[in-house]
């Protein structure tokens, strides 16, 4: 439709749905009650009313933001979590919540290997950890060129379907599993790993914290303790 200025003219959505109508109708509304309640549907679909400033259409342009990581929700961030099959999805935060959300499809992929434990763990604790390691063949027992008298050192036989998981932790303590951070921490650490591991799979969760870079060459790390 064009004015008398050849501009287009953009016409309202009652008016829009009643030249949408076969002309049999549109031609029989004589007392306009047609038009009316075309209005009165214009008003709840398109234009709002007043007591509902938005209509039914401006809701549904929103309904992709609904399944945006960047844009959803806080409230709708565990829906899909759970929606995309990550269980502990309760222990997270809001914006650690869109990250995992982000980005853990892709890294589904990769399921039953090391690299998809150590891209899961990076990307749901990145930012709270220095280090990640996973260690799938981990050595048992008194390992020559390996093992430290007094700390690491014991007969053992061997234990298939056993890995390691080792966490650097970034501040500098003594004992970093005294803290209630810590031991918060370790738990969603070990929810993760639960998840995310084979299920006849069993692991050991290595605690170790170094004073400013690097660990000095004698001193062990802090183990968390105890397999899983």
């Amino acid at each position: 439709m064009l004015s008398s200025r050849g501009a287009p003219v953009v016409a309202e959505p009652t008016d829009r749905m009643f030249a949408s109508l076969p002309a049999v109708f549109r031609s029989r509304d004589e007392t306009d009650d047609l038009a009316r309640l075309l209005g009165v549907l214009g008003a709840f679909f398109f234009t709002g009313r007043a007591d509902k400033p938005r209509g039914l259409e401006r809701y549904l342009e929103e309904i992709p933001a609904l399944f945006s990581p960047t844009d959803a929700r806080k409230e709708f961030l565990h829906w899909l979590a759970a929606w995309l099959s990550f269980t502990p999805h309760a222990l997270f935060p809001p914006e650690s919540l869109r990250r995992i959300i982000g980005g853990i499809v892709p890294v589904y992929g990769l399921r039953g290997t090391r690299d998809y434990l150590v891209r899961l763990l990076k990307l749901c604790f990145g930012d709270e950890v220095a280090q990640i390691e996973v260690d799938d063949r981990p050595s048992v027992g008194f390992t020559i060129g390996q093992s430290t008298l007094g700390v690491d050192t014991r007969l053992a036989v061997s234990r298939p379907f056993c890995f390691k998981v080792i966490i650097e932790h970034h501040a500098a303590q003594t004992d970093p599993m005294a803290s209630d951070e810590a031991q918060a921490l370790q738990h969603r650490l070990r929810a993760v790993i639960d998840f995310a591991k084979p299920a006849h799979t069993t692991y050991e969760l290595e605690w170790r914290a170094h004073p400013r870079g690097t660990r000095r060459r004698g001193h062990p790390p802090v183990s968390s303790g105890g397999a899983s």
